[in-house]
């Protein structure tokens, strides 16, 4: 249960940080295609599409960039918790929160 909330959490602060952030800023990070465009699923469909949903939405190279690390460490906690079936049963809520977040966080327009 702890687990969750802080995946929760997590979400809620990318979410919160793809509101404040302008095209301008960060150099660091490639920007490149997130895991899920590299093939690297999490085997939870609302994770999966949650990946999916994150690389198409910032298309502004700089701002890719600037979300780049918060999205890794996201991807990663979703990893470890699908090690489980039951943390796969636990971080699919999450996911899905984290993709509502991210449409209701205007990067997705």
């Amino acid at each position: 249960m702890k687990r969750t909330m802080v995946v929760g959490l997590m979400v809620a602060l990318t979410a919160l940080l793809a509101c404040n952030k302008d095209s301008g800023g960060s150099s660091g990070g490639s920007g490149g295609g997130s895991a899920a465009a590299g093939g690297d699923a999490i085997g939870v469909k609302e994770c999966d599409d949650y990946m999916k949903k994150w690389n198409d939405c910032y298309k502004d190279p700089a701002t890719k960039a600037a979300m780049k690390s918060g999205y890794d460490q996201q991807v990663a906690a979703f990893k470890q918790a699908a090690a489980t079936p039951q943390g796969k049963a636990a971080i699919a809520t999450s996911c899905k929160s984290a993709s509502d977040a991210l449409t209701s966080s205007g990067a997705c327009k």
